[in-house]
């Protein structure tokens, strides 16, 4: 996983520059993020998931009539059927401004896949 440096943010360096001892992203996030958005974004991380038909499916993305008709469509292939109806694009949810937070991106997608991966693992460890 390619890493990056939160230094990169332009707006995290400044916020923290002017600061002794320097804060650190804890303290920019107390300062910058409400607990609405802390709670849908830790969803995003560990989403609630529905198992239908053989296919782990996320939670907010799951609708009955909607999974009929990829399973009718992709006669009930299984991984067809989660790569469309869990398909998402960070960029629809997050507007980056700047090729560092395009970056930061591209590092929290892998880091989102990951997380995914593990969190449905314990939820349905027979899958």
């Amino acid at each position: 996983m390619t890493e990056f440096d939160t230094e990169e943010f332009p707006a995290f360096r400044t916020w923290r520059s002017g600061s002794q001892p320097r804060p650190d992203a804890y303290a920019y996030m107390a300062e910058h993020l409400d607990a609405a958005s802390a709670f849908f974004f830790a969803r995003l991380l560990a989403p609630d998931l529905v198992l239908e038909r053989g296919c782990i499916i996320l939670k907010d993305r799951y609708s009955p009539k909607y999974f009929e008709q990829w399973w009718s469509s992709e006669a009930g292939n299984t991984e067809s059927i989660e790569r469309a109806m869990n398909h998402l694009h960070l960029w629809d949810v997050f507007e980056p401004e700047g090729q560092a937070e395009e970056r930061a991106l591209e590092v929290l997608a892998v880091r989102i896949a990951r997380s995914w991966e593990l969190h449905a693992a314990q939820a349905l460890p027979d899958r």
